[in-house]
């Protein structure tokens, strides 16, 4: 959990002003079902209460955040609107299966090769301050 606040410095120009307080989460559980097989759960949300400068925006997808999409692509604006957004919410659920793959490549010499086969969900939603989220937006 985490609290931010942030203030323009005094003498700032007009277009460098901003105010907000920032609130944000992050709850992650990785639960273990047998040897081989792990089921995960990720929760992360932040939300401000002003508009937040460019630099603090959130935005979804990629590595990390939304598997599939392209790097930044949440929230859908137009490069040069008011990109990110200033409340945010993800969820991530992954289901692994980590078996130790052992091969004899000749009588004395092994390989261990893990490969980790994974499903998962990712699921999240970026939107400005005075925005109402529907869950249809949810990605």
């Amino acid at each position: 959990m985490s609290v931010e606040y942030a203030r323009s410095p005094l003498g700032a120009e007009l277009n460098e002003k901003f105010d907000f307080t920032l609130f944000g989460f992050e709850i992650t559980r990785y639960n273990r079902l047998s040897q081989e097989q792990f089921l995960d759960f990720h929760l992360k949300g932040a939300i401000a209460d002003n508009p937040l400068p460019l630099h603090y925006k959130f935005y979804l997808g990629g590595i990390g955040s939304l598997r599939g999409y392209k790097f930044y692509e949440f929230p859908e604006r137009e490069l040069y609107d008011d990109p990110g957004g200033d409340r945010m919410i993800l969820a991530n659920v992954e289901y692994k299966i980590a078996p130790n793959f052992e091969y004899k490549i000749v009588d004395k010499v092994r390989i261990r090769v893990p490969i980790s086969p994974v499903i998962f969900v990712d699921t999240g939603y970026v939107w400005e301050h005075d925005e109402t989220p529907k869950m249809k937006d949810l990605k």
